[in-house]
């Protein structure tokens, strides 16, 4: 569970999943993971702004699509994937590839400088 939100604006209200094995339980401080069948309802009922999307790039513009129709205008995406956003809807991608790469670049950076000493 990510604790960078807590003592911040920003209030993770429910997480989602299909797997059976997770629906129905919470997560240690409390917050209730859904099916992502009840995704709508619980995003009209809390008037959520801002959806993180953390699924298999295989259904996530599928997922993306379900949730702009809903109403949702900013998605934080991990799907190492290309979309079609609709006008209108803001999307910022984290792509982990790039992270690795500059730890990788910074890595190799750092054994040159001790060799060169």
């Amino acid at each position: 569970e990510y604790e960078g939100f807590f003592g911040t604006n920003y209030s993770v209200v429910a997480l989602f999943d299909s797997d059976l094995e997770k629906i129905n339980k919470a997560t240690k401080r409390g917050i209730p993971i859904l099916d992502v069948k009840e995704l709508a309802e619980e995003i009209k009922k809390s008037s959520i702004d801002i959806i993180v999307l953390g699924v298999p790039a295989s259904v996530a513009q599928s997922v993306l699509d379900q949730v702009v129709a809903i109403g949702i205008k900013a998605v934080l995406n991990f799907a190492p994937m290309q979309f079609y956003v609709p006008e209108g809807v803001k999307l910022k991608t984290v792509d982990l590839t790039v992270s690795f790469d500059s730890l990788s670049h910074s890595l190799v950076a750092s054994e040159i400088e001790i060799e060169s000493k």
